[in-house]
């Protein structure tokens, strides 16, 4: 008797990980349209830069390459993220994520961390994956997304809250790097909409030895921009939806970051929440330029808009900073600015809104000049400009 093979499987018999409907011949889903944002091509959770871990009800945590020792360092207190945790504020209730019904148990598919809940007519998908830095184009950075369905017949309004307990090594109650502020971070800020494009901890100041840096995508790519940023003291495992004590306060040697998205929904309507935290760079690692350092995205698209953020090292009074650039180069600040000196800052900032029209690699260069209009010092910085 003659065997036949079976026939392959087709992407018919593949349910769609959100709401449990069979997917479409190209993978797609009729019922939410959400498949394709919850089911990644294949690949692991892990790099030679960096290591996700977590826990069975969808907590994560993050393990990074700590260069030039190459020790793999924590970038959450927790490891496995116990010290993580995301709530929703439905109506009046505001429960941990992990506190819905299960609907898919946490689990790694296919290259990605996921697991969807559902509290009544409302459904939320949880998906983390590896993805290249914005800052260093290396798989050393976890893309977190954040689907949320209103899958009953009335319009609703839902809050998503992500917290994230922050560490570099040891230190647990790392400063933070926001652009458009002069200095460190070392007191809590709650920011309203617009939020900073991102915000980084390191371990020092120092432009050509800062240690390990980690970077939070705000906005720009694939992230979709919270309206709310809050850093302050941890609040807990189980800290609150709400946990900023107020403007100014020290969070001693714990802090942690809240990301606060607040959605209305139509009926049927899917919502995406997305960040990206892991490893970043600066120019001046490279460069060892201590007098100025850049950061920037390495690929954006072409029209899509871009923040270049400069921190700048001894600069006089007076002094100011001007950016070089391609005529395809388009910007909402001025080209040329003064830089703002605080006494009492390590070093101040300055940044441009920018934008590309024409794709190819672009060279940034940012100019120093002293009060007497002499060149100070340089730094350039390239960004590739194509489709995505």
């Amino acid at each position: 008797m003659t065997k036949t093979a079976s026939p392959p499987r087709s992407r018919r018999s593949t349910l769609c990980p959100f709401c449990r409907e069979r997917l479409g011949e190209e993978g797609d889903c009729q019922t939410c349209g959400a498949a394709r944002d919850l089911v990644p091509e294949p690949g692991p959770i892990k790099s030679q830069r960096i290591r996700l871990e977590h826990q069975a009800c969808g907590r994560f945590g993050l393990r990074g390459r700590h260069t030039p020792t190459g020790d793999l360092i924590r970038l959450t207190y927790s490891s496995d993220g116990g010290t993580n945790n995301t709530r929703l504020r439905i109506g009046q209730r505001t429960p941990l994520l992990e506190e819905l019904d299960s609907v898919l148990p946490v689990k790694v598919r296919r290259g990605a961390l996921s697991g969807v809940w559902e509290s009544g007519r409302l459904r939320v998908a949880q998906r983390v994956t590896l993805v290249g830095g914005p800052t260093t184009q290396v798989p050393d950075t976890l893309r977190v997304d954040y689907l949320v369905w209103n899958r009953g017949r009335g319009r609703r309004k839902v809050g998503l809250r992500a917290m994230v307990d922050t560490l570099i090594g040891s230190n647990d109650g790392v400063p933070f790097l926001v652009p458009g502020r002069q200095g460190l971070v070392h007191l809590s800020e709650d920011y309203l909409a617009p939020v900073p494009p991102y915000i980084q901890a390191i371990e020092r100041p120092d432009p050509t030895d800062p240690g390990a840096i980690v970077h939070l995508t705000l906005r720009g790519g694939e992230a979709t921009p919270p309206d709310r940023l809050v850093i302050d003291h941890w609040p807990g495992s189980q800290g609150s939806y709400e946990f900023f004590r107020g403007k100014g306060k020290s969070w001693g040697r714990d802090s942690a970051v809240g990301l606060y998205w607040d959605l209305e929904l139509a009926p049927g309507e899917v919502r995406r929440c997305t960040y990206l935290y892991g490893l970043g760079g600066m120019s001046s690692l490279a460069s060892g330029n201590a007098r100025m350092s850049l950061t920037v995205p390495k690929v954006v698209a072409p029209g899509e808009p871009f923040f270049l953020a400069g921190r700048v090292f001894g600069a006089a009074r007076g002094s100011r900073v001007r950016l070089e650039g391609p005529a395809s180069l388009s910007s909402e600040d001025a080209l040329e600015q003064v830089v703002e000196i605080d006494e009492s800052a390590a070093f101040a900032f300055v940044g441009w809104d920018l934008s590309c029209s024409k794709s190819g690699k672009k060279s940034l260069r940012v100019v120093l000049l002293g009060p007497d209009d002499s060149e100070e010092t340089t730094e350039t910085v390239s960004v590739s400009v194509k489709k995505r």
